[in-house]
């Protein structure tokens, strides 16, 4: 499966900054079948979940944590878009997967561009607390199906590397299970899905204000 080879960037979304009433109609309008209002933001803005694929493996993702980090938010709505314009391979990987991804899980903070929901909180170290609207969505979510994956989709700035000389295009974190940091069967399958992906230097490349790739 080649992805790069059908890549297409989605041409309703241009920018970086994506607005959230720009996301909510185009979810609406192209993807009104798949999607799921699953609670509302501390302003009262909706949250939606896409749901896709009738695999067996069950894969939750969600964007947008940090409103000021749109790549993953892009990211599934370029693969949205190419896939549409590569049915087969469409098939193939819907087959295999079920996906639930959380579009824009912040959208108070996505609209003013700011790390902090509009409570100034820090979605990120929540968990526990639960202080916040959107993290018991998310945790609603999580709880409501036995899924294999969960995906926190974040970004990094460009000063974290391995060599010391150039930047990580896509680092992946697979915490552990329990306090005594056992290397249990789950992290285990983290390296083996890593060591299939290909590094793309270049690829997904952001600038404010424009993408780029």
């Amino acid at each position: 499966m080649n992805f790069e080879q059908i890549y297409l960037q989605n041409p309703n979304f241009p920018n970086r900054y994506i607005s959230p009433e720009k996301l909510f109609s185009y979810l609406q309008t192209n993807l009104s079948d798949h999607i799921k209002q699953i609670g509302t933001s501390y302003l009262e803005k909706p949250i939606y979940k896409l749901t896709v694929g009738t695999g067996n493996i069950n894969i939750l993702a969600w964007s947008q944590m940090h409103g000021n980090e749109s790549n993953a938010t892009h990211a599934m709505l370029d693969l949205l878009f190419s896939l549409d314009k590569a049915p087969e391979l469409k098939q193939e990987l819907f087959s295999k997967i079920q996906l639930d991804f959380i579009f824009m899980l912040n959208p108070d903070g996505s609209e003013k561009w700011t790390r902090l929901n509009a409570a100034d909180i820090d979605l990120n170290r929540d968990f526990h607390n639960e202080a916040s609207k959107e993290i018991k969505f998310l945790k609603n979510t999580v709880a409501s199906k036995k899924y294999d994956y969960a995906l926190n989709l974040h970004e990094q700035r460009t000063i974290f590397t391995t060599d010391g000389i150039h930047p990580a295009t896509l680092s992946f974190l697979a915490p552990s299970e329990n306090v005594e940091r056992t290397i249990t069967e789950n992290p285990k399958e983290e390296p083996e899905g890593k060591s299939q992906l290909k590094s793309k230097k270049g690829k997904g490349k952001k600038e404010k204000g424009k993408r780029v790739k």
